[in-house]
């Protein structure tokens, strides 16, 4: 049965309530991926040599995962209705983004494994929640769910800004594979370059589509 539920409904505020609270619970759980161990605490360099990795691997991982809160956050609320197949959907995305504080643990110990494990079980992580987040708009833009129905351009934009994640993640495990670990963990911060960039040229796609169309303000 394809039960919606409408935004003035009860059911809707707490849905999003209970997607809002599984991010929130997985950056909690991020800082119990720091353990200094014996010993750390007798100086600032013994500190610093016992948790420098994991706090840098906690601090990637709280920085997506509240990027992604926020997108997700956004998303749901520009949405007049909630479908089964969306809320399925990002039952199965939380799902992942709960394995985050696990794969993080793994990402900032790096004396107990080899870093070419761990940065790829990490990127493979982060690129399944960024894929499932570019799925949740393509369920949502089928079953019709947005308050402000996208364009077809707006939602070709929606994709290229939401696919550069995954393809930076994705590319990255070849990368840890047949070239270096930290090279690929490195690779990351190409983020912070392109993903302005690639914001900004969508952002005046989107502009100079609604001129042409004769709409002011945000569509």
């Amino acid at each position: 049965m394809d039960r919606r539920i409408q935004r003035d409904e009860n059911e809707f505020g707490r849905t999003l309530s209970f997607f809002d609270a599984t991010f929130a619970l997985s950056m909690t759980l991020l800082v119990t991926t720091i353990d200094p161990g014996p010993g750390a605490w007798q100086s600032w360099s013994s500190l610093w040599d016992a948790v420098g990795a994991q706090v840098i691997a906690f601090g990637i991982s709280f920085a997506i995962v509240a990027s992604y809160w926020w997108g997700n956050h956004r998303f749901v609320s520009s949405l007049e209705t909630l479908s089964p197949n969306l809320i399925v959907t990002n039952v199965a995305m939380l799902g992942f983004v709960a394995l985050i504080p696990f794969t993080t643990d793994a990402l900032g110990d790096e004396g107990s494994s080899p870093i070419e494990i761990t940065t790829i079980v990490y990127a493979a992580n982060v690129a399944i929640v960024s894929a499932m987040a570019t799925v949740l708009y393509l369920v949502a833009r089928r079953d019709r769910l947005f308050r402000n129905p996208p364009t077809r351009t707006e939602a070709r934009l929606a994709f290229i800004d939401q696919s550069l994640p995954t393809a930076v993640f994705l590319l990255s495990i070849p990368m840890a594979i047949f070239v270096s670990g930290t090279l690929a963990r490195w690779s990351w911060l190409s983020l912070a370059v392109l993903g302005p960039i690639v914001g900004r040229w969508t952002d005046r796609e989107r502009r100079a589509e609604r001129r042409l169309l004769g709409v002011d303000g945000d569509a």
